[in-house]
């Protein structure tokens, strides 16, 4: 079943139109970062008055590649990864938190040792698993160690946890209530710690990667949206039109009819129109739509202006007190 789910998902990427174009925007062989490497290089060997044969045995498309892809690879197992500081994108980041909780840490070594030493081959499927599962995120250079392509890695590791713990019983079995007990208050610790962690530290910390205040934003933008005949919103944040979507709840019937449009730079489906400007209410442009009243959606952090003394302003804060949007009623 591996085998053959693993070889349709190949043939689903690689051989259906369309497949690959994710792959050919993040992968390391055509990556600008990749072939800066290489250039760079070669200039300094240059400039060393390196033998140009050396050069290109050392410093070369296989070489460069290859060490990339080692270093990617080595990441997805470094202990900040899975147990102290998490990955990237930074937005899915708990503070000091990482894939595993720390009091996992000695029983995934114990799992490994344990399932290595079996001499039953299909025991050791949890480590074949667990040593294919980064390749994919190693060959990408968008957001290393990525969370996302790593989620394939957590059964395996949790498996092999498992294992340890269960290994670890065993091992301690004269005192295996003493063993046990202090286990469970270990990993009960480490919950409460890691649930501290995600809902109060969380919500403030770095918490403008997070698109905190967006509802609260749509809220008002829901509540005039009738008055008004566009509604400029900016794209600081990043692609924002699915939150637009799912907080104005604007129907997918007309969505699709309107050409299932995204937030591209000066367009957008209804009254939305987003624009790449941080503060579209006074960095206006020649092609801002011309139509009636207009509703701007700036960042919460734009300069006051001359230009709107006289506009009704309204902002919108985070959890800790910084502003997230700025609303100017034209």
């Amino acid at each position: 079943m591996i085998v053959f789910l693993s070889a349709l998902a190949f043939c689903l990427v690689f051989f259906v139109k369309g497949g690959t174009g994710r792959y050919g925007q993040v992968n390391i062989f055509n990556n600008f970062q990749t072939n800066f490497f290489i250039g760079q290089e070669l200039q300094e060997d240059a400039l060393a008055h390196s033998s140009r044969y050396a050069s290109r045995i050392v410093h070369n498309k296989i070489t460069n590649d290859l060490r990339i892809f080692i270093d990617n690879y080595f990441q997805y197992f470094s202990g900040g990864f899975l147990f102290t500081k998490g990955g990237l994108p930074i937005w899915y980041n708990v503070p000091r938190m990482g894939l595993m909780y720390i009091v996992e840490l000695p029983f995934l070594l114990f799992g490994v040792y344990a399932l290595l030493k079996t001499k039953n081959r299909i025991s050791k499927l949890p480590i074949l698993w667990l040593i294919i599962a980064p390749v994919v995120g190693a060959i990408t250079m968008d957001d290393i160690p990525n969370i996302n392509r790593a989620i394939v890695m957590v059964p395996a590791l949790e498996i092999i946890t498992a294992v340890g713990f269960l290994n670890a019983i065993n091992f301690f079995h004269k005192k295996k209530s003493l063993f046990v007990g202090l286990s469970v208050l270990l990993f009960l610790g480490n919950v409460l710690y890691s649930g501290h962690q995600y809902f109060v530290n969380a919500t403030v910390h770095n918490n403008w990667y997070r698109n905190n205040g967006f509802s609260e934003m749509m809220r008002i933008v829901n509540e005039n949206y009738s008055k008004y005949d566009t509604i400029v919103i900016s794209k600081y944040q990043g692609g924002v039109y699915p939150l637009v979507l799912f907080y104005s709840r604007y129907s997918p019937e007309t969505y699709q009819k309107e050409g299932s449009s995204k937030d591209k730079d000066y367009g957008g489906f209804g009254k939305f129109f987003f624009v790449p400007q941080d503060c579209p209410s006074v960095q206006r442009s020649d092609k801002f739509p011309r139509i009636g009243k207009m509703l701007f959606i700036d960042k919460g952090d734009c300069p006051p202006s001359k230009t709107l003394q006289s506009r009704k302003i309204n902002y919108v804060n985070r959890e800790d007190g910084s502003r997230a949007f700025r609303i100017v009623y034209d």
